[in-house]
Protein backbone atom coordinates (compact mmCIF):
# COMPACT_ATOMS: atom_id res chain seq x y z
CA UNK A 1 0.00 0.00 0.00
CA UNK A 2 1.07 3.89 -0.61
CA UNK A 3 0.47 6.98 1.09
CA UNK A 4 -3.04 7.24 -0.91
CA UNK A 5 -4.02 3.45 0.62
CA UNK A 6 -3.88 2.20 -2.63
CA UNK A 7 -2.22 -1.22 -4.16
CA UNK A 8 1.36 -0.74 -5.88
CA UNK A 9 1.27 -2.91 -8.80
CA UNK A 10 4.04 -3.76 -11.21
CA UNK A 11 1.85 -4.48 -14.49
CA UNK A 12 3.56 -5.04 -17.75
CA UNK A 13 1.20 -4.57 -20.84
CA UNK A 14 2.64 -5.74 -23.18
CA UNK A 15 1.95 -8.94 -22.08
CA UNK A 16 -1.56 -8.15 -22.74
CA UNK A 17 -0.27 -7.44 -26.46
CA UNK A 18 -1.36 -11.38 -27.65
CA UNK A 19 -5.12 -11.11 -25.98
CA UNK A 20 -5.54 -7.67 -27.31
CA UNK A 21 -4.70 -8.85 -30.88
CA UNK A 22 -6.73 -11.81 -30.85
CA UNK A 23 -9.89 -9.66 -29.52
CA UNK A 24 -9.02 -6.81 -32.47
CA UNK A 25 -8.50 -9.89 -34.85
CA UNK A 26 -12.03 -10.96 -33.98
CA UNK A 27 -13.80 -8.03 -33.61
CA UNK A 28 -12.41 -6.54 -36.95
CA UNK A 29 -13.63 -9.71 -38.63
CA UNK A 30 -17.30 -8.66 -37.13
CA UNK A 31 -16.86 -4.90 -38.22
CA UNK A 32 -16.34 -6.48 -42.31
CA UNK A 33 -19.87 -8.01 -41.93
CA UNK A 34 -21.24 -5.46 -39.84
CA UNK A 35 -19.61 -2.05 -39.63
CA UNK A 36 -20.91 0.79 -42.02
CA UNK A 37 -17.62 0.93 -42.99
CA UNK A 38 -16.83 -3.00 -42.88
CA UNK A 39 -13.62 -3.69 -41.31
CA UNK A 40 -12.36 0.22 -40.87
CA UNK A 41 -15.53 1.16 -38.66
CA UNK A 42 -13.64 -0.62 -35.97
CA UNK A 43 -10.96 1.01 -33.32
CA UNK A 44 -9.43 0.57 -30.34
CA UNK A 45 -8.76 4.22 -29.66
CA UNK A 46 -7.07 3.35 -26.36
CA UNK A 47 -4.72 0.58 -27.67
CA UNK A 48 -2.10 0.88 -29.63
CA UNK A 49 -0.63 -2.53 -30.96
CA UNK A 50 2.21 -0.80 -31.73
CA UNK A 51 2.62 1.08 -28.60
CA UNK A 52 1.32 -0.75 -25.16
CA UNK A 53 3.23 1.04 -22.88
CA UNK A 54 1.48 3.84 -23.66
CA UNK A 55 -1.43 2.18 -23.98
CA UNK A 56 -4.26 2.24 -21.58
CA UNK A 57 -6.90 -0.90 -20.35
CA UNK A 58 -10.11 0.49 -18.81
CA UNK A 59 -13.03 -1.39 -17.84
CA UNK A 60 -16.32 0.39 -18.73
CA UNK A 61 -18.69 -2.09 -16.57
CA UNK A 62 -18.55 -2.83 -12.90
CA UNK A 63 -17.38 -6.16 -12.29
CA UNK A 64 -17.58 -8.30 -9.06
CA UNK A 65 -19.82 -7.19 -5.96
CA UNK A 66 -22.09 -10.80 -6.36
CA UNK A 67 -19.22 -12.83 -7.62
CA UNK A 68 -20.07 -16.49 -9.11
CA UNK A 69 -18.56 -19.73 -7.15
CA UNK A 70 -18.98 -23.21 -6.91
CA UNK A 71 -20.89 -22.64 -3.23
CA UNK A 72 -21.98 -19.89 -0.36
CA UNK A 73 -18.51 -20.55 0.58
CA UNK A 74 -17.11 -18.91 -2.54
CA UNK A 75 -19.40 -17.18 -3.98
CA UNK A 76 -23.07 -14.94 -3.84
CA UNK A 77 -24.44 -16.64 -7.18
CA UNK A 78 -23.57 -19.82 -9.21
CA UNK A 79 -22.81 -20.15 -12.51
CA UNK A 80 -26.38 -19.67 -13.38
CA UNK A 81 -26.80 -16.51 -11.81
CA UNK A 82 -29.08 -18.51 -8.77
CA UNK A 83 -28.75 -16.75 -5.08
CA UNK A 84 -26.86 -19.33 -2.48
CA UNK A 85 -28.93 -19.52 0.60
CA UNK A 86 -27.16 -18.36 3.40
CA UNK A 87 -29.04 -21.12 6.09
CA UNK A 88 -29.27 -23.94 4.22
CA UNK A 89 -26.93 -26.54 2.03
CA UNK A 90 -23.85 -25.13 0.64
CA UNK A 91 -25.09 -25.15 -2.67
CA UNK A 92 -28.90 -24.46 -2.67
CA UNK A 93 -30.06 -21.17 -4.07
CA UNK A 94 -33.17 -19.56 -3.79
CA UNK A 95 -36.00 -20.29 -6.13
CA UNK A 96 -36.63 -18.14 -9.08
CA UNK A 97 -33.94 -15.39 -7.75
CA UNK A 98 -31.23 -14.41 -10.13
CA UNK A 99 -28.63 -11.75 -10.95
CA UNK A 100 -27.62 -11.12 -14.27
CA UNK A 101 -25.25 -8.59 -14.82
CA UNK A 102 -21.84 -7.91 -14.73
CA UNK A 103 -21.74 -8.20 -11.48
CA UNK A 104 -21.60 -12.17 -11.34
CA UNK A 105 -18.24 -11.94 -13.16
CA UNK A 106 -15.93 -11.96 -10.21
CA UNK A 107 -12.81 -10.27 -11.41
CA UNK A 108 -11.49 -8.05 -14.07
CA UNK A 109 -11.04 -10.21 -17.45
CA UNK A 110 -8.67 -7.19 -19.11
CA UNK A 111 -10.84 -7.13 -22.45
CA UNK A 112 -14.30 -5.17 -22.71
CA UNK A 113 -16.53 -7.64 -20.81
CA UNK A 114 -19.52 -6.36 -22.59
CA UNK A 115 -19.65 -9.72 -24.70
CA UNK A 116 -18.75 -12.01 -21.77
CA UNK A 117 -21.54 -10.56 -19.82
CA UNK A 118 -24.06 -11.16 -22.49
CA UNK A 119 -23.11 -14.76 -22.71
CA UNK A 120 -23.71 -14.86 -19.44
CA UNK A 121 -27.08 -13.47 -19.73
CA UNK A 122 -28.38 -15.42 -22.73
CA UNK A 123 -26.48 -18.73 -21.13
CA UNK A 124 -29.21 -17.76 -17.50
CA UNK A 125 -31.74 -16.67 -19.40
CA UNK A 126 -31.89 -20.11 -21.64
CA UNK A 127 -31.68 -21.80 -18.27
CA UNK A 128 -34.72 -20.07 -16.77
CA UNK A 129 -37.25 -20.47 -19.54
CA UNK A 130 -35.96 -23.64 -20.30
CA UNK A 131 -36.93 -25.13 -16.66
CA UNK A 132 -39.70 -26.94 -15.85
CA UNK A 133 -40.87 -24.15 -13.01
CA UNK A 134 -40.74 -21.66 -15.44
CA UNK A 135 -42.88 -23.23 -18.71
CA UNK A 136 -46.84 -23.56 -17.72
CA UNK A 137 -46.33 -26.94 -18.89
CA UNK A 138 -45.75 -30.38 -17.74
CA UNK A 139 -44.09 -33.14 -19.71
CA UNK A 140 -44.80 -36.83 -19.25
CA UNK A 141 -42.76 -39.11 -20.73
CA UNK A 142 -44.05 -42.02 -22.81
CA UNK A 143 -40.75 -44.47 -23.89
CA UNK A 144 -39.12 -41.90 -25.85
CA UNK A 145 -41.61 -39.26 -26.94
CA UNK A 146 -42.17 -36.36 -24.20
CA UNK A 147 -45.96 -35.07 -24.09
CA UNK A 148 -47.00 -31.43 -21.87
CA UNK A 149 -49.88 -30.93 -20.48
CA UNK A 150 -50.91 -27.89 -18.99
CA UNK A 151 -50.13 -27.38 -15.69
Amino acid sequence: MNALNVLNIDFDPNKLIPLFTKMRNSMEKIAKHLGEGGSASFSTPLWDPASADSSLTIVLHNLGGCSMGKDRDTGVVNSFGQIYKGDALPTETYPDFYVVDGGIVPTSIGVNSSLTISALAFRIAEQIVTSSSYLPVEAATLGTNTIYFPK
